[in-house]
């Protein structure tokens, strides 16, 4: 989400931390190499794709929700650091996680289930 990214960048600057190009760099191309991966299938996407691409997601956003949740632990300590916004940003992250949980849910149920019994 670009509003996570933003504030993300704006906690960054409060503590004179600097911008991290270089981890930027290797997650885009990460991102670009993990498109290349073999699947089994050259003209259509395998019916796991979604599941692991979703897990990778949940992933990510525990990771983000986690940061956030050590920001706030520090943050009433630190004037530089808003305890309020970070409450905001860590409850955005939990919605986040739910949302693609239920969407995984559906992935693997649609990529798993034998074919008479998906939902």
């Amino acid at each position: 989400m670009a509003e996570d990214r933003d504030q993300l960048l704006a906690v960054l600057r409060r503590l004179d931390v600097a911008r991290p190009a270089v981890s930027e760099w290797v997650v885009g191309i990460a991102e670009r190499v993990g498109r290349l991966k073999p699947n089994g299938t050259l003209l259509r996407r395998s019916p796991l794709s979604d599941v692991i691409e979703l897990e990778a997601l949940c992933t990510a956003v525990e990771a983000k929700r986690l940061g956030w949740v050590t920001l706030r632990l520090v943050a009433d300590g630190d004037p530089r650091l808003d305890p309020a916004d970070l409450d905001v940003l860590v409850a955005r992250a939990a919605d986040q996680q739910d949302r693609l949980e239920r969407l995984r849910q559906r992935a693997v149920v649609g990529a798993l289930a034998p074919a008479g019994s998906r939902q």
